[in-house]
């Protein structure tokens, strides 16, 4: 009796307990409510026995500057001050040196980047490409809008740099990566090391492509075959763009040759590298459509037999090989896999007396290589010329390897790689639409290939042109003989609405070269033309003026929140209108960037047109004074938006319209 009474306490005090704790628990939360309202709205946590306001936790504050602090529950169930960044996330720097596609830059270039209002701090970066997945120099935050690049960067290279900005903890995104190419050393380039054929290599090809490595500042490559080691006698040389040749003329079979290369740029040739041995093949590769002329010498008739091959394309069709120009009767024979003999062929022609043969092979199977074989009728030499043809459709595409090209203002040279589709040979060819732009190899080819060009040397203004390879367009792009000219026809739309004039451009874009773009700005900003256009700009107008500059700029009014932004930045002193003008000028982003590259392009080729070589002098048409000025903004506001740019036609027919005097050469007069 008493165990079950004892039984009956212990279950009643657990009942008891739980009771106890679900309404602490219940206090405990309601107590929590209470706290949470009487914290007037500061934040606060809750353990599981009660409720802390902020005022009240553990920990201490301490936050740094863009922080805000938080009281937040801790892993261990206990209340502890925290950190959280609240910094405003910061504008994105504009770069401006060096200058997208600059050259001959030092390897220690500062790179200079436009203020950000109120960064805290700047991170800038050179990449060895234009997404920078891959980044080769970083800098410390810095608060200045500079950084010197540290340590030196490769001679001869291209790089590209971007720059972010920090508001204290919160990171701004990064800008747009400016591409640029680090001067060489003024010294010749290094001695290249040879890649194939290698040292000693037998049973090369006569027409094989010589490989070596790419030599750095290295402009282009004279490469030579000779017939001794110290190449004495040269039998084959080339200059080329790229680190690789394909023998033309073709060589003689089983023939030792030695073969070298020197690299070259604008301070000299480099040292010739050593010369490497080979030795040729005694089989012969014909090309499609490519005749060779050739001899054979037998004391007896049928003695002796010359071979050649083809490699047939799939999908090829109409192979037919042509024996020409005979001096004396030969024999042809055309086989599949293997060389020919007189009683194993697929096709033989043998005409008595005559001075040509022919073989036509059916197209059926024709992919394969076909073996070719002349064999000596009469006796003693024979001179002839052999021949293969065959037919390969074009292709409905290829691919271009790069997609496009970027070059310096000097004349340079350049390649571009054609891939053709895996499954299947077919045939391409390649034009230029550009009258600076020549094709110099591979205007014709079918399965990979390459095309060479050069580009001739620009005196003006950055310009585009493009090649058509199998249907597809290779785009080129060629900067300005002044890397700044860009930039000055950007702020000639900014402040004056209109394009530069020919001599303006080229004081200001020299003036690059000596004072820092916020010293160059100052006069335009202060010019009666600017102040014409903008007037006496004070905190009750400035609005006004802010809509006027995104109108001349972009075709539209301010957004409301930029349009706060400027006014609020400018009734603080923060910036003037200038700087206003110069930050949204390199600022602009999607419609508003096309909107300013378009304008660009067609100042371009107002001032251009004006004055083709852009030397100051022989110009076409007198653009000067107040009229030509409003013609001149009148020109941008028709044909430059951001869906539009003129053609040349229409800039020349504007021109002699709206600017021209009589007696301008630009009439004809």
């Amino acid at each position: 009796m008493r165990n079950y009474n004892y039984k009956k306490a212990i279950l009643f005090s657990i009942v008891l307990l739980a009771i106890l704790s679900i309404y602490s628990s219940a206090s405990a939360s309601a107590a929590c409510d209470s706290c949470i309202s009487s914290c007037q709205g500061l934040s606060s946590c809750c353990t599981g026995t009660g409720c802390i306001c902020e005022d009240e936790c553990s920990g201490g504050g301490g936050c740094g500057p863009g922080y805000t602090p938080h009281c937040a529950l801790s892993p261990y169930g206990e209340c502890w001050w925290g950190c959280v960044c609240t910094a405003a996330t910061p504008s994105t720097p504009t770069p401006l040196n060096p200058a997208d596609n600059l050259t001959d830059v030092s390897i220690n270039p500062t790179l200079d980047w436009s203020d950000v209002s109120n960064a805290t701090s700047y991170t800038a970066r050179v990449c060895n490409n234009s997404s920078c997945s891959s980044v080769t120099k970083t800098s410390s935050p810095v608060s200045a809008s500079q950084w010197q690049v540290s340590p030196a960067l490769n001679p001869g290279t291209t790089y590209w740099w971007q720059v972010k900005a920090t508001k204290y903890c919160q990171d701004g995104s990064w800008s747009t990566a400016r591409k640029f190419t680090t001067a060489c050393s003024s010294s010749p380039p290094g001695s290249p090391s040879l890649l194939s054929p290698a040292r000693s290599s037998t049973g090369v090809l006569i027409n094989t492509t010589l490989d070596w490595d790419d030599v750095g500042c290295a402009s282009t490559y004279d490469v030579r075959i000779c017939t001794n080691s110290a190449c004495s006698s040269v039998v084959a040389s080339s200059n080329v763009p790229v680190s690789q040749w394909q023998i033309s003329p073709v060589l003689n079979v089983s023939t030792t040759y030695y073969w070298q290369v020197r690299a070259k740029n604008s301070y000299g040739d480099g040292s010739w590298s050593v010369a490497y041995q080979f030795t040729t093949s005694s089989d012969i590769p014909l090309l499609n459509g490519i005749p060779l002329n050739a001899s054979i010498t037998g004391i007896l008739s049928g003695s002796v037999w010359n071979y050649y091959y083809v490699d047939i394309p799939s999908r090829a069709t109409n192979f037919i090989v042509d024996l020409y120009n005979l001096s004396k009767d030969a024999d042809l024979y055309v086989k599949m896999s293997s060389k020919p003999s007189s009683s194993s062929y697929n096709c033989r022609s043998w005409q008595n007396g005559t001075t040509s043969e022919k073989c036509s092979v059916p197209s059926s199977s024709l992919y394969s290589r076909w073996w070719i074989g002349i064999n000596n009728y009469d006796t003693g030499t024979i001179t002839y010329t052999v021949e293969a043809n065959w037919s390969v459709p074009a292709c409905a595409s290829v691919s271009l390897s790069p997609g496009s090209d970027e070059f310096a203002a000097t004349s340079t040279l350049g390649v571009v790689t054609v891939t053709t589709p895996s499954s299947s040979i077919c045939s391409w060819t390649a034009a230029s639409n550009d009258s600076w732009i020549t094709i110099t190899s591979g205007s014709s080819g079918s399965g990979n290939g390459t095309v060479g060009y050069s580009v001739a040397a620009n005196n003006g203004f950055s310009r585009t042109g493009t090649i058509t390879i199998g249907g597809q367009t290779f785009i080129i792009t060629q900067a300005s003989a002044n890397a700044y000219f860009d930039t000055v026809q950007k702020i000639y739309i900014g402040y004056y609405q209109r394009p530069a004039d020919p001599a303006g451009l080229i004081y200001w874009a020299n003036d690059f070269l000596k004072y820092d773009l916020m010293d160059l700005i100052k006069p335009f900003a202060s010019a009666p033309e600017s102040r014409s256009l903008y007037g006496t700009i004070d905190n009750n107008n400035i609005e006004s003026v802010i809509n006027q500059i995104y109108n001349s700029l972009f075709g539209r009014d301010a957004e409301p929140d930029g349009l706060k932004y400027w006014a609020d930045e400018f009734r603080a002193g923060v910036h003037t209108p200038a700087t206003i003008m110069l930050n949204i000028l390199f600022g602009a982003r999607d419609a508003d960037l096309q909107s300013i590259n378009n304008k660009v392009i067609a100042a371009n080729l107002f001032t251009s047109t004006i004055d083709p070589d852009l030397d100051g002098s022989n110009f076409q048409a007198t653009y000067a004074g107040a009229g030509d000025n409003i013609a001149g903004r009148n020109f941008l506001t028709w044909y430059a938006t951001s869906v539009k740019v003129p053609t040349q036609a229409e800039t020349t027919l504007f021109i002699k319209n709206n600017i021209a005097n009589p007696g301008d050469p630009i009439l004809g007069q």
